[in-house]
């Protein structure tokens, strides 16, 4: 985000999806790139005996359908199923950089970006129609749902529009945008997550008086507030911290006001009063 310094620089972000990543990976495809990168055949055929002859059957109503011999998708919740899926995508935006653009992956979720002056063509369409080729010759399929894209420009010119699209779709570019659980709006303000930290912890907040209302002691409401609540309040706190308002800042600190009413009950006195009670690791 440092060309944005740069008044005549526009940045468009373009944030992809894979539908039903894990599930569609296919196997021969799988051991082939395994292969490529060198894997020892002996551990590709231990990962071979892993995922697959595996196979699957439904119930519906009691009854019961024929068994159905499994040829894509590999075992959600271990480890490997990451690791292979990751070697599975490492080539599917290998030409970013010869093509100006920038990308940024983890798991399944994958960001293009692209810099460019004011008034001058860019390459990300090109970019996506290379992705949406891979994802064809990979048989896999890009959520167009969740695909969109945001752009940042701090000019004084009116913003040119911009037209992308993934096969024949075209792409929403929308104000905000949701990336790996932290809102960022296309003013490089952090209004809309700040929002979303606060209406989650409320959430939150409503399990833990409602455990004080079960008779939940002080030392139970503390452990569980530090176990459900802190963790959404903190989340990517170096990224978004730093350039909060002061009203953004004392709106979260608000409700730390309200879990220390909630832990302390009749004890609270004053916020200040209430940390010193419950101490550092408050």
């Amino acid at each position: 985000m440092s060309a944005l310094e740069m008044p005549a620089n526009i940045s468009t972000l373009v944030l992809t999806d894979f539908f039903k990543a894990f599930d569609m990976v296919d196997h021969t495809i799988a051991f082939e790139k395994l292969l490529q990168m060198n894997v020892p055949p002996e551990i590709v055929q231990w990962i071979v005996g892993f995922i697959s002859q595996r196979s699957q059957r439904v119930i519906y109503k009691g009854a019961l359908s024929e068994w159905a011999t499994l040829t894509v998708g590999v075992p959600q919740g271990t480890l490997l199923a990451v690791l292979i899926f990751l070697i599975y995508v490492n080539d599917s935006l290998q030409n970013v950089e010869n093509m100006g653009a920038d990308a940024w992956k983890y798991v399944d979720d994958q960001t293009i970006g692209e810099t460019s002056k004011f008034g001058e063509p860019g390459n990300l369409q090109a970019v996506l129609d290379n992705l949406y080729n891979w994802t064809k010759s990979n048989k896999l399929k890009l959520n167009l749902s969740k695909c969109q894209g945001i752009r940042f420009y701090f000019g004084r010119r009116p913003l040119p529009d911009i037209s992308l699209h993934i096969s024949n779709e075209n792409l929403p570019v929308v104000n905000s945008v949701k990336l790996l659980g932290v809102v960022f709006d296309n003013d490089l303000k952090w209004s809309s997550n700040t929002d979303a930290i606060i209406a989650k912890a409320n959430c939150k907040l409503f399990i833990l008086w409602s455990l004080r209302r079960a008779g939940f002691n002080c030392d139970e409401l503390l452990t569980i507030y530090r176990s459900h609540v802190r963790p959404v309040l903190e989340y990517a706190a170096p990224l978004w911290h730093p350039g909060l308002t002061k009203q953004q800042s004392m709106a979260i600190e608000r409700i730390q006001t309200r879990v220390c009413r909630c832990i302390l009950a009749d004890k609270f006195i004053s916020y200040s009063d209430a940390l010193s009670k419950l101490g550092e690791t408050f």
